[in-house]
This record gives C-alpha cells, structure tokens and sequence, in this order.
C-alpha cells in the first residue's frame, strides 16, 4: 500500500475540519458588513450591535457540517489516485476545499462570494502556468469565455422574462472554471451541471417545495469531476 495515501488521508481530513470555520465565518462576517455599508449609505443609525465584530473561530466545528472531512478526505485521495505525486495534485489540494466552501456557503446563503470566485480564477491561471495542465491561452480564453457566456445568457433570459435567471457569482465561478480547465471543457462542465441541478432540483420540488435551487454546487461538483476525468474527456473529444 502506498503510504503517501495515509497522509492525504490525514491531510483531507485536518482541512475538511478546519473549512467548517471558514464556512461559519466567512459570509457571515461579510453580509455584516454589508449591512453596516447599507446603512450608512442610506444615513440610516448604526447600533453597537452591527458594530460587534464576528470573531472566527478556528477550532470551533459547526455540527451541521460533520461530514465535511471525510468528505474532503475522499476527495484528496480521488485526485491523488489520478494525479499521484505531482504539482497537479498538490494545486487540487487548493481547488476541492475552496470548491466545496462556495458549495456549501451557496446551498446556505445562495451566494457565491467574490473573495473566492475571483481568487479562485487566479490560482487557477498560476495552476496552468506552473503545471502546464492545459495551455496559458486556452486558460485566458476559458475565463474569458466562460464568463461571457453566462453573462450573455442572464442578458437575454432578463429580456425576455423582465427577471434575473442567475446570479453574477455564477458568471465569475463559470469564468474560474474556465480558467482552470480551459476553454474546451467548458462545453462539458455546463452540461454536467445542468444535468445535476436538474435532479437536485426535482428533489427540492418534491421534498422541500422550493422552486429554485443554487447553482453554484453544481458547478463546483461538475468542475470536480471534469478535473478527475480530464484525460479521458480530452480523448472522447478527439475522436469527434
């Protein structure tokens, strides 16, 4: 048995336990903030309670997401079984546990926060340029791209409904994507995430009664498996 697999293991685990606090902290530290900017742009008082700073607590483990390490850990250990011992797998150790915090801040809060679309588009552009996973270019015009045509998509569906079909987090994610994966597997990545927010959604129609889920998971979980079965994909691809 390969004894690197233990200490993914143990790694997985030990930042699976630690995303709990971030996924805790994180929106709520800034949708406090954005009250207080509300506020005061509308000139309206500030209480001393908005003031209140939340303090982030490393070490305190939210119960809600208990299953968050093994499922962190499972994760690493998928990509290291692909990737083994390499630059790519050491950058994928950065990819899944920001992938699964915008996953679970968006099934909580339905957002997707520009502190970790954005720098997650950017580590992306250096994964490239380090790892040579795909070329720098097809990275540039997968971000690009990606983000262009969710854009271009919310543009005419709010035409013709007079609504917003999605919400801007969902543009930059698409864009991040893009530019870890590149422009070719964008095509790919959406497919599996439509087909996956289908089925989610028919389960919150059936068991919930909400008529509309977050897309942000999706996204994120079709990523992940574009990732794991790049190569194979890049094959099929080929051959039409």
């Amino acid at each position: 048995m390969d004894i690197n697999i233990i200490y993914v293991l143990i790694i997985g685990l030990i930042v699976g336990y630690f995303l709990n606090s971030i996924i805790a902290y994180l929106p709520e530290k800034i949708i406090k903030g954005w009250d207080i900017v509300a506020k005061e742009h509308l000139k309206m008082d500030i209480n001393e309670s908005d003031k209140v700073n939340i303090k982030f607590k490393l070490f305190s483990k939210p119960s809600k997401y208990f299953h968050l390490e093994i499922l962190t850990a499972l994760l690493f250990y998928l990509s290291y079984s692909v990737y083994g011992y390499s630059y790519i797998t050491l950058f994928s150790f950065i990819m899944i546990p920001m992938l699964l915090t915008m996953s679970y801040i968006d099934l909580k809060y339905k957002l997707l926060l520009d502190n970790l679309t954005l720098s997650f588009l950017w580590i992306g552009l250096l994964f490239n340029y380090f790892t040579k996973f795909i070329p720098l270019e097809d990275a540039v015009l997968g971000a690009f791209s990606g983000y262009m045509f969710f854009w271009l998509t919310f543009q005419i569906h709010k035409f013709i409904r007079k609504i917003d079909g999605m919400g801007y987090g969902d543009f930059k994610l698409f864009a991040a994507i893009g530019a870890w994966l590149g422009i070719w597997m964008l095509p790919t990545v959406l497919l599996i995430a439509a087909v996956t927010s289908l089925f989610y959604g028919i389960y919150l129609k059936i068991k919930k009664n909400e008529d509309t889920s977050p897309f942000g998971q999706s996204l994120s979980f079709s990523c992940f498996i574009v990732f794991i079965y790049f190569n194979q994909i890049s094959e099929f691809i080929k051959t039409l």
